[in-house]
């Protein structure tokens, strides 16, 4: 009984720290999302768009296309991350 008792408290214990970082990962998706559509108010342009070109070599060298890629691209693991935590989490 004792390690049942046990393994169900080490259980609660790391869905709690999934449950944290579930939520971590959704404001960095929230926060990561925002900075991205400002670069997309900013250059008139859709992250889309933005990438197709980008990796074409179209726009250029500009420091804010750099970031722009950056985001989109840790945007992309930072879903990837928070779907497997989800995962991870259900019953």
């Amino acid at each position: 009984m004792g390690s049942e008792a046990s393994r169900a408290e080490s259980e609660s214990i790391i869905k709690d720290a999934l449950r944290r970082d579930l939520s971590l990962f959704e404001s960095k998706e929230r926060l990561t999302s925002l900075e991205i559509r400002e670069l997309e108010c900013k250059y008139d342009m859709n992250s889309i768009d933005f990438l197709e070109k980008f990796e074409r070599g179209d726009l250029g060298d500009d420091q804010d296309y750099f970031v722009w890629w950056s985001l989109i691209r840790g945007l992309e693991a930072i879903r990837s991350r928070k779907n497997k935590i989800k995962r991870m989490l259900l019953p």
